[in-house]
């Protein structure tokens, strides 16, 4: 369905995860698939809203263990790179 309610489609786009550095990605796509397949098979209410909603408050917090079994293992912290506007937004202009 490609025509979703805008809390969906919100919702939705919440899952991305090619943001992510690797280590994060391997939690995260799993979670980005089981949301879509379910906006795929389910029409737009208030239960699938709710039920996204969990399963991102459920992604977000394995993506923190994530970072802490990480870290607990000395492993680098995981770098995020951000697009060019906001990594250049912080910095001084020459002008």
């Amino acid at each position: 369905m490609t025509n979703r309610h805008p809390a969906t489609q919100h919702l939705l786009d919440q899952f991305a995860y090619e943001h992510l550095p690797m280590s994060l990605q391997i939690i995260s796509e799993p979670m980005h698939a089981v949301a879509h397949a379910m906006a795929d098979q389910l029409l737009d209410g208030p239960e699938l809203s709710t039920g996204l909603r969990k399963l991102l408050e459920a992604k977000d917090c394995l993506v923190r263990q994530r970072v802490i079994d990480l870290k607990a293992a000395g492993a680098p912290k995981p770098v995020n790179t951000p697009e060019p506007e906001l990594r250049d937004a912080g910095s001084p202009s020459d002008a």
